[in-house]
């Protein structure tokens, strides 16, 4: 029965999975999460900080142990919009590879729908359905339509939740004219694709 470990380099978090196939499905053997937000910077100036790269890393070794204490047939590491977008990501990916070894893959929005599609396609039963999926995840938002288990459209749009934080909300409570403008520029995103969604009701 092979062992795959899947590592998700997060703006806002880094998770691990690690799992087993056993008769064509997957069985969790273990999970870990922990919030780094390593976008935080990269929205406000456009390079990953130094501390968010070294306390990520910290995270990846642990991730790096519990893959090999599993015995890992195969693994696979993938960064999302914090590395899309920051000016120093391959400066980290090479600290990545030389503490664990392992090649991470920066995916497009894209390649993020899709593989949201996949997971909840094998963990809930949408397959004879008409969905919307929704991904909030702290540096983008994927928006896909799911008609019978495959993908009618899809949109990643640059509405995360730590992306908007530092872009509009300079004040702890943030101030109203903060939240008008956050509010107008997720409205003229979303605008993008509301009608799309309208017409796969």
């Amino acid at each position: 029965m092979p062992t795959f470990a899947a590592v998700d380099i997060g703006s806002n978090s880094v998770r691990l999975k690690i799992a087993r196939a056993v008769r064509g499905r997957l069985e969790t053997l273990h999970d870990d999460r922990e919030v780094t937000r390593l976008g935080e910077s990269v929205f406000a100036n456009g390079i990953l900080d130094p501390q968010a790269m070294s306390q990520t890393l910290q995270v990846l070794r642990r991730f790096h142990r519990a893959v090999q204490t599993y015995a890992a047939d195969r693994v696979r590491v993938v960064a999302t919009s914090a590395l899309r977008d920051a000016r120093n990501s391959r400066a980290f990916l090479d600290w990545v590879r030389s503490a664990t070894g392992w090649k991470t893959e920066i995916i497009s929005g894209l390649e993020e729908g899709r593989l949201i599609h996949l997971g909840v396609l094998a963990n809930a039963r949408i397959a004879g359905s008409r969905v919307l999926l929704i991904d909030l995840g702290g540096g983008s938002c994927e928006l896909t339509i799911s008609i019978s288990g495959h993908i009618a459209d899809m949109v990643s749009l640059p509405i995360g939740a730590v992306r908007l934080t530092q872009t509009f909300l300079h004040h702890d409570p943030p101030k109203k004219k903060e939240l008008e403008q956050m509010r107008g520029f997720i409205q003229g995103e979303v605008s993008r694709i509301q009608k799309r969604i309208a017409a796969a009701k």
